[in-house]
């Protein structure tokens, strides 16, 4: 599922939902209703230099991604467990 970043224009604080591409969030975690605004999300458009000043290899820029995603969803995991414990 893809993640989106919005923020509330209540309490300005921005951050990111994983849900489908159908479902509409409109109640912020203030609890304030009808006050998101989705923030577009900008593609990669540049590949990162290495240390050494040479490009990366995309399939380390992959992978890294790969790694900051995983990383993203144990956080989640585990503040949920904290939340509902």
């Amino acid at each position: 599922m893809p993640k989106y970043t919005y923020r509330c224009t209540e309490c300005e604080e921005f951050f990111e939902i994983i849900h489908t591409m159908d479902e509409e969030i409109n109640i912020c975690e203030c609890g304030v209703k009808e006050t998101l605004v989705r923030v577009p999300s900008l593609p990669l458009t540049f590949i990162p230099k290495s240390e050494k000043g040479g490009a990366k290899k995309i399939g380390s820029v992959v992978n890294e991604s790969i790694r900051d995603a995983k990383q993203a969803l144990k956080d989640q995991k585990a503040e949920a467990k904290r939340e509902f414990e």
